[in-house]
């Protein structure tokens, strides 16, 4: 499977993996995006998927909805047509609302990918249709109208319910990518917060052993709340790890990304004490220790790439 710009064909399988796909223009997440939506700066947010290809992003998520104020169809409708012929890069289509999806998918030169679909009430049938008619391919959140599945086992069987529900509409699996959603590390101290990246990593195991579909993930949801040295180290650990676990595709911020082979390895144990619940005190030792060193010399766009592109280790 494979989504296209109107220059470039990208694989959703890349080798060495993972897909790299851009979040800067998501106005959730991003300041800067949600400052050019504001301020009516369509030239700012094309230089802001700009440089994220130049930054090695494969593709680019596009997300300028929860606007007073806006009108996201008409937004996207303009901010997608100048990305197609400015940016070379497929697009990833990132909205609530299934109407504004198949509108831009309609329009759009190349083939993008639907972001996102889940079992939630009003967000599967109908975009299910527009993968259908157009043959472009799904991220789907591992959900239902109870919220975000917690356990591995629960993320799996919900990936089961979708894929069959897909093959109602002659959607084959390859043709989706399916996100097991990681919570924040620092929400809380009962153990769903504590096992969640376990059980995240458990389910990408779980659905790459028994079906053809593939694995995404919102790689920065895990250090939510945290200053940006500790998210980036924390950020890259848990990356090397999904990967090891069978991991296709990640949206992030290669500019917030450490390379693995840098991090020093007192940290490396902090991270991994954190991610695999290893230690009781895991969250409150790993903000300690960033609260009292001084922040880490900055990467290199060219060094984060270059770790991001060696093979996984598998």
């Amino acid at each position: 499977m494979y989504a296209t710009s109107m220059f470039n064909i990208i694989k959703l399988a890349q080798e060495p993996r993972p897909l790299l796909v851009g979040e800067r223009l998501n106005v959730t997440g991003s300041l800067a995006a949600r400052r050019c939506v504001l301020n009516e700066d369509v030239d700012g947010l094309i230089e802001i998927g700009r440089k994220q290809i130049e930054q090695g992003s494969h593709m680019l998520d596009i997300n300028l909805g929860n606007n007073e104020g806006v009108d996201e169809l008409e937004l996207m409708q303009k901010v997608c047509s100048r990305l197609q012929s400015e940016v070379d890069a497929p697009l990833v289509i990132d909205s609530d609302d299934h109407k504004v999806v198949r509108s831009i998918v309609e329009r759009c030169a190349g083939l993008p990918v639907i972001n996102s679909i889940s079992l939630e009430t009003g967000r599967l049938t109908e975009n299910l249709q527009t993968m259908s008619d157009y043959g472009c391919a799904a991220v789907a959140m591992c959900a239902d109208d109870r919220g975000i599945a917690k356990s591995a086992e629960d993320k799996y069987e919900l990936a089961l319910k979708i894929l069959d529900k897909s093959s109602e509409y002659n959607i084959a699996p390859e043709q989706i990518l399916f996100d097991p959603s990681v919570f924040t590390l620092f929400g809380g101290d009962d153990d769903t917060i504590k096992n969640s990246a376990i059980e995240t990593l458990n389910a990408i195991k779980l659905i790459k052993s028994n079906t053809s579909a593939y694995t995404w993930l919102g790689l920065s949801n895990i250090s939510f709340g945290l200053d940006l040295p500790a998210r980036k180290v924390l950020n890259s650990v848990f990356l090397y790890h999904a990967l090891q676990y069978g991991l296709d595709a990640a949206i992030l911020n290669i500019a917030h990304i450490t390379p693995y082979a840098n991090i020093p390895h007192a940290e490396l144990v902090l991270a991994e004490n954190l991610i695999f619940n290893k230690t009781k005190d895991a969250a409150a030792d790993y903000v300690a220790h960033f609260e009292s060193k001084d922040a880490p010399r900055e990467q290199t766009v060219q060094e984060e790439v270059q770790w991001l592109k060696l093979p996984s280790g598998d």
